[in-house]
């Protein structure tokens, strides 16, 4: 099998890229033709250009049966608003390992790790406003596709990176259905010389509200959030200044929150808040969601609980 790589303005003089493709020996690279060969327009090393990819026989050694007219691969994009600023991004695809990190060789069946030509932003730069320009950094990782039918995933995770804070926020996605898509960490760092500082995160955990086993309908059961001492003198054990955990539960078959509780740890104190609505779903006419009583109690150590209800009425058209 011969190739002729294609280099964005042209094609290289060609190269024997592999002696054997297997097989009969009459075996030709073509999908129709029978009586020679004809070459196929193929990304065959993965850099986003379509490369002619042609078996060569004794018989048909200078034969190629192709027209191509090469397109040129456009790495950049340029964008040029009003007021005179503009936007330039960078273009690069995912065989670039400086861009993409793909995730383990055994994938979980039957969703597998993947690494394409696709095109991802690498870089973002702006104008500044003030005669300078602002650059963000993209990275990517570990994307999956289910070959049973659900298709592409998207990403495990996306780190960008403002190189003038030298901010860098990582961002993680479930890949598993029904929560596919939903963010489950953030996670903020200073990143300097190749370290990075941790300063917030966020977990996030997830459940379904599932109904007749049909629809689904994804939530956020818990979420989590640390902050930390950016001047801490070690880094590694740098415990959490602040913790805040926000929990939601009693979700009734419309989509509304019935229990919201929210608890504050810092400076060795624990402040919580708890609320427990209680909603009108007249399904008669449509009316839901429609908060009739909220109690919010607020709790702190060595301070009496403070407790405060609250009751809604609504007109006949719902308001």
């Amino acid at each position: 099998m011969f190739v002729y790589l294609n280099t964005g303005d042209g094609f290289d003089n060609g190269k024997q890229w592999q002696s054997n493709l297997g097989g009969s020996n009459d075996w030709k690279n073509r999908p129709t033709h029978e009586n020679g060969e004809r070459s196929m327009l193929i990304d065959i090393n993965g850099d986003g250009l379509l490369d002619r990819v042609f078996d060569k026989t004794q018989r048909l050694i200078k034969r190629i049966f192709c027209l191509f007219k090469t397109i040129q691969n456009t790495k950049t994009k340029s964008h040029h608003q009003r007021l005179r600023h503009s936007n330039h991004s960078k273009l690069q695809a995912l065989t670039d390992s400086s861009v993409y990190t793909k995730g383990p060789k055994k994938g979980y069946y039957p969703n597998i790790s993947i690494q394409n030509a696709r095109q991802v932003i690498s870089s973002v730069t702006t104008d500044n406003a003030i005669g300078g320009q602002n650059t963000t950094t993209y990275k990517y990782g570990n994307a999956k596709v289910n070959v049973k039918g659900r298709g592409n995933l998207g990403f495990g995770w996306i780190e960008k990176k403002d190189l003038q804070s030298n901010k860098l926020t990582r961002t993680e996605y479930s890949q598993t259905y029904p929560y596919t898509g939903q963010t489950t960490a953030t996670k903020e760092y200073i990143e300097a010389n190749n370290t990075r500082q941790l300063l917030n995160e966020q977990i996030n955990t997830y459940r379904d509200k599932s109904h007749y086993n049909k629809v689904h309908s994804p939530y956020l059961h818990r979420s989590k959030e640390r902050s930390y001492d950016f001047n801490a003198s070690d880094a590694s054990s740098n415990s959490p200044l602040i913790t805040v955990v926000t929990s939601q539960s009693n979700i009734d078959n419309y989509g509304n929150v019935g229990t919201i509780r929210i608890s504050t740890t810092g400076n060795n104190k624990i402040f919580s808040k708890v609320t427990k609505n209680t909603y009108s779903n007249d399904t008669t006419n449509w009316h839901l969601g429609r908060l009739s009583k909220a109690k919010v109690t607020h709790n702190a150590a060595n301070t009496p609980s403070i407790t405060r209800t609250s009751s809604f009425t609504y007109n006949s058209d719902g308001l």
